[in-house]
């Protein structure tokens, strides 16, 4: 008796299998039929997706003119993948009939769920598409980000999918989100060919103006890296407690930037030695970036 029950059981859950996979109703494909052709689908849409992707990567790759930076291109590559995956997968669920409504409750609370644990994570991802929209900067731009918390200056090395790495010109990779990159005050160096260097010297109060102003104004012409298209220009800043302050004026070529920056201090301070320009003990050269 127990024997021939469980020979039943068993019996009826082959026949369900059966019924299953060979149920047709008319006109229709049957559950068998449903999961082949969902196979067939499946690896056709493989095969497709690898050929898209391939000629987006190598028509991007043509494109040496373009601004779109390397890693804004894989990225676009990977969102473009996954949405066809996306595609195949709604395609598929729709072939085999499978009823989305009794799921419907259970895929919301995980939605809502997921959405509050990572609502930072999708935020930077939301902020790495409106950067790639935007193209304010690409690969070996020289940029500073600014906000309340501070900045960071540096020269872009990736934009990924969360994060913005930047090299300082100290050899630091700094990781930026970007999401604090889109809300922050960016200032891109290198979109214009050319850098304005401004610099403020403080001298002491007998000092001759007009000779001061021709010493600075010789130095800076003097200079082959400094271009003469924009005049150099030195003028009277402010009069301070101890000390009258000269503003100095130049643009140079972005490359050159940190070279001519940094050789200003050991001319300038040569120049007023060998003119018998003072420079008050108590005041250092001030440096406006």
């Amino acid at each position: 008796m127990f024997l021939s029950e469980i020979g039943d059981w068993f019996r009826k859950i082959f026949e369900s299998i059966g019924s299953f996979f060979t149920h047709n109703e008319e006109g229709q494909l049957s559950n068998l039929e449903k999961i082949l052709f969902s196979i067939v689908l499946i690896v056709v849409a493989w095969v497709v997706i690898k050929l898209i992707v391939l000629f987006l990567r190598r028509a991007m790759g043509l494109k040496k003119t373009n601004n779109i930076d390397r890693s804004a291109k894989s990225f676009i590559v990977s969102v473009i993948k996954a949405l066809l995956w996306v595609f195949v997968a709604f395609l598929v669920i729709s072939i085999l009939g499978i009823d989305m409504t009794s799921f419907a409750g259970v895929l919301s609370a995980i939605t809502v769920a997921l959405g509050l644990a990572l609502q930072d994570v999708i935020g930077s991802f939301a902020a790495g598409l409106i950067i790639l929209n935007q193209k304010n900067f690409k690969t070996d731009d020289y940029i500073q980000i600014s906000n309340s918390f501070g900045q960071v200056e540096g020269t872009v090395v990736n934009v990924a999918l969360m994060y913005t790495s930047l090299r300082t010109v100290n050899g630091q990779v700094i990781f930026v989100p970007n999401s604090n990159v889109v809300k922050s005050n960016l200032t891109n160096y290198t979109k214009e060919s050319q850098r304005r260097i401004t610099y403020t010297v403080n001298v002491a109060y007998d000092s001759d103006v007009e000779l001061v102003k021709n010493v600075l104004l010789n130095l800076l012409n003097s200079d082959e890296r400094i271009s003469q298209d924009k005049m150099p220009q030195v003028h009277v800043n402010e009069l301070g407690d101890f000390s009258v302050s000269f503003v100095i004026k130049c643009w140079t070529d972005n490359d050159k930037y940190w070279d001519v920056y940094n050789g200003l201090h050991e001319r300038i301070l040569l120049a007023f030695r060998e003119n018998n320009i003072n420079i008050p003990s108590s005041k250092e050269i001030k440096v406006i970036q």
